[in-house]
């Protein structure tokens, strides 16, 4: 309890500044307590009057010339671990106050910010006197978190029941608030521990900066902290406190040289609202917490009433879920993948994980898969549906198409396994499904996860010939070049992209660069999400490989999965026109009278008049056909004509664009015209003579530019493979240049070699010419040199060998010396032939 009223609020002030101890108590009075305080500066004077009186509060000095706060604070902490200690400064830093409050200090204030210390010391001694009746068997428990120097979880509960008596007897409202940090388990896994803690200590710090002078924050463990936000007015008003803490917590952190982002995910109760006590508002906040992460992360959510239905939903189907792979309650369904590129044919399925609940029906999987991924169920389940894909596979392999291929969906819990490879190549080996029947897909933000982990993984799954698949691509943040370094084989467009492709222009683009993207990489492209006739268009003009989607199938059993196979049905697509290009114009206009008129006017000319009376419909009908000249009304609902056609440019730039109004509107003209969106502005009434004119010099024009299109794709292309020689043959030539260097260098060792030999020898050619000779040779004749008549140079009983035509050895004794002479056929590989004489004399004679 609080002192008594009248009695003297007891103060103990460690200060060696006799002027500072008595601005603290003059302060402390004008607050309205009775001060008896006492001032001590030594360690000894601290032990002897902690021994011979009763302190209700110590207000320390850091920094004493004979001892500081942090000797002070074990010497009370001895005495009496109960008692609050505020730590007062003019030169506490962050560091300085992380560290005193991990050593036991219950607040630190600045001396020029007294103002601070006013509640904090009315805080404390509340506190500290609810302390005091409690067990001593509870004061022995540690109540600071060692890390962080908060608050722990047990003296949270003393400060929220005693801040919850205080609200009660107020009459104000009080909020406390769950705040997780957001995959910090990422933080700890990939940095240590070390880095880890100095992220929770610098997340304290940030979080009690910003935090009111009434407000508490505790750790609860882990990534785990709890605020008490007392003296609540208005439910906006502890939004704006949490908001303020989490602006605090996004600013990047700079530790032991890395750079770490950090968020918090906050669930909020209010007092009396969401519980009458401690133990209801603690499980109110937690609750909120859960759907504020649920939600997405990095946001805050308040509890209410249909958030406890959800948690007890969300526990029982996760219990459920647990025994419902022993039931045969989860299937594996079938979505089949269409390849454009030969006619419409199935030559795939994903693979996709159902639950056939005995009561609740088929259950979503957004509402089950996240519950498998989170209690680590996922794993033995991902291994099951590999398995069950996997077999399915290879007997429809062996009955309807040796190529087929299914296509798994790893978890990141899967992918996090370290035998995952070897429980691929176990089920492969089991089921006797070929490795390149097999392709497992992966988000594009779990491959960017690990950079390192991703490398090794996929190395070691594509050496087994299994394909690897990216999946939702275009959602992540992957770089082009770490999508390079990875084995991987097909990127699959993700479906937000293709609900508006035939008439968005930014998902239009971005399907176009992906699809151009992939295939400069080599890859093969499938769009997910394809729904309608014209997405599909569109996705073929793109030369898109593979699509999936409702428009030709759901996911479906195994069963009607295979009807489909032995149907051997080729699904709806495009087929490209085959001779002259056919002239297509499409005609918009809202006033059906005029369409007709049109239609029958053109209709002579031979084009396939398409028309529609509105832009959404026009959309349409671009994305499934290949049009050339568009003719738009200007005046039309809902959007005018510059703007339809100005959108019709991002899409399809390769169009002849033309309106035809009775409404000029000028400005809007011109500036279509000048931005190139419509070639050429007609009006209404026109000339039937002078509107076919117009229309055949535009689909003319539109002929010559897919003219000059194709001559630029053929020069291209021509000029690629005239580059692809150039190379080739700049190879070759630096190639024989080389071998021609080598061969060089070696004739040249070789030749140095044979003139160095110890025995004389001779080359020569079959006219007797010397060609070669070493240098014992031109010791015995030094007229031997090369280019010299062989009779001139050595006695004719030696230069009469070669002329007998054969090889042949002999000894010979000319002028008084004794050779023995060695005479043997030379034939090159390149041409050359001649003889090749050894002599070497043996004695002399007489």
């Amino acid at each position: 309890m609080e002192p008594m009223a009248g009695s003297p609020l007891n103060v103990l002030i460690v200060d060696d500044n006799p002027d500072d101890a008595i601005l603290l108590a003059h302060a402390l009075e004008e607050d309205g307590h009775c001060i008896a305080h006492a001032r001590v500066e030594t360690a000894q004077q601290l032990e002897d009057a902690l021994a011979q009186g009763q302190w209700d509060i110590v207000i320390a000095d850091y920094t004493l010339p004979r001892f500081n706060a942090m000797h002070a604070l074990e010497i009370i902490r001895r005495h009496d671990a109960s008692l609050p200690v505020i730590v007062v400064s003019g030169t506490v830093g962050e560091n300085m106050a992380a560290e005193v409050m991990r050593a036991g200090a219950q607040d630190y204030v600045l001396k020029n910010n007294l103002k601070r210390l006013l509640p904090a010391v009315r805080r404390e001694i509340a506190e500290a006197a609810l302390r005091r009746q409690q067990a001593d068997s509870v004061y022995r428990l540690g109540h600071r978190d060692v890390l962080t120097g908060l608050p722990n979880r047990a003296l949270m509960m003393e400060r929220l029941v005693h801040t919850l008596t205080h609200a009660e007897q107020s009459g104000k409202m009080l909020a406390i608030a769950f705040a997780g940090l957001d995959r910090f388990k990422h933080i700890f896994d990939g940095l240590g521990r070390k880095v880890a803690d100095n992220v929770l200590i610098e997340v304290a710090r940030r979080i009690t900066g910003v935090l009111r002078d009434e407000d508490t924050v505790a750790r609860l463990g882990g990534d785990e902290f709890m605020l008490i936000l007392p003296g609540i007015a208005q439910e906006q008003h502890v939004a704006t406190i949490v908001q303020k803490v989490q602006q605090a917590l996004r600013q990047p952190l700079q530790i032991d040289g890395h750079v770490i982002h950090t968020s918090a995910s906050f669930g909020i109760a209010l007092y009396p609202r969401d519980g009458a006590d401690a133990d209801l508002l603690l499980r109110s906040a937690d609750t909120a917490m859960y759907e504020a992460k649920y939600a997405g992360r990095d946001t805050f959510r308040f509890f209410d009433a249909t958030m406890h239905a959800r948690v007890v939903q969300h526990l029982e189907l996760e219990s459920e879920l647990r025994g419902a792979l022993e039931r045969r309650e989860l299937e594996v369904y079938y979505q089949p993948q269409i390849d454009l590129n030969r006619n419409g044919t199935i030559t795939s399925f994903e693979a996709l994980l159902r639950w056939n609940h005995p009561t609740r029906g088929l259950v979503c999987p957004d509402d089950f898969i996240p519950l498998a991924e989170e209690s680590g169920l996922i794993v033995p389940i991902g291994d099951w549906v590999l398995q069950e894909a996997c077999q399915t596979t290879r007997i429809w392999a062996e009955r309807f198409d040796p190529g087929l291929r299914i296509a798994v969906n790893l978890s990141a819990r899967q992918f996090s396994q370290p035998d995952l490879p070897q429980k691929i190549a176990a089920i492969l080996k089991a089921t006797n499904l070929p490795a390149k029947n097999l392709e497992v897909e992966l988000t594009e933000s779990l491959v960017m996860r690990d950079i390192a982990l991703s490398t090794r993984m996929l190395a070691e799954i594509k050496a087994m010939g299994v394909s690897i698949a990216v999946d939702d691509f275009g959602t992540g943040y992957s770089s082009l070049s770490y999508l390079k370094r990875f084995p991987i084989d097909t990127i699959k467009i993700d479906k937000s992209f293709v609900g508006e492709i035939s008439s968005n222009p930014d998902d239009a683009a971005i399907c176009q660069s992906i699809i151009a993207m992939g295939h400069s990489l080599r890859l093969k492209v499938i769009a997910e999400g394809v729904e309608t006739d014209s997405q599909l268009g569109f996705l073929e003009q793109q030369h898109c490989d593979v699509v999936q989607g409702y428009l030709f199938s759901r996911a479906v059993p195994a069963q009607a999965a295979e009807e489909l196979l032995r149907s051997g049905r080729k699904f709806d697509v495009l087929v490209p026109p085959s001779g002259a290009p056919e002239r297509v114009l499409l005609l918009l206009d809202d006033e059906e009278n005029i369409i007709t008129s049109l239609k029958r006017l053109f209709r002579r000319d031979g084009y396939r008049v398409l028309s529609a009376n509105s832009a959404a419909a026009a959309f349409e009908l671009l994305a499934t056909n290949k049009v050339g000249v568009i003719m738009s009304d200007q005046r039309m609902p809902n959007m005018t004509g510059t703007e339809f056609l100005h959108r019709v440019k991002e899409l399809y730039p390769d169009t002849i664009r033309i309106v035809l109004s009775g409404y000029t509107e000028l400005q809007s003209v011109i500036e279509s015209i000048n931005e190139g969106s419509i070639y050429r502005f007609l009006t209404k009434p026109w000339d039937d003579d002078q509107l076919r004119a117009a229309i055949r010099e535009a689909f003319r024009q539109q002929e010559m530019a897919q003219e000059n299109i194709q001559l630029n794709d053929q020069f291209r292309d021509a000029s690629w493979k005239l580059r692809q020689t150039n190379e080739l043959l700049q190879e070759l030539l630096t190639e024989k240049s080389a071998r021609i260097s080598r061969n060089e260098v070696m004739i040249g060792a070789a030749h140095e070699a044979f003139f160095r030999l110890p025995v004389p020898l001779l080359g020569v050619d079959d006219s007797g010419l010397l060609a070669l000779s070493n240098a014992r040779a031109q010791s015995l004749w030094p007229s031997a040199l090369p280019g010299a008549d062989i009779d001139e140079v050595v006695p004719n009983e030696i230069s009469d060998l070669f002329r007998h035509g054969k090889t042949t050895t002999k000894s010979l004794t000319v002028n008084g010396c004794s050779y023995f002479v060695h005479c043997e056929r030379i034939d090159s590989h390149a041409g050359g032939a001649g003889w090749l004489l050894e002599v070497a004399q043996q004695n002399r004679t007489g």
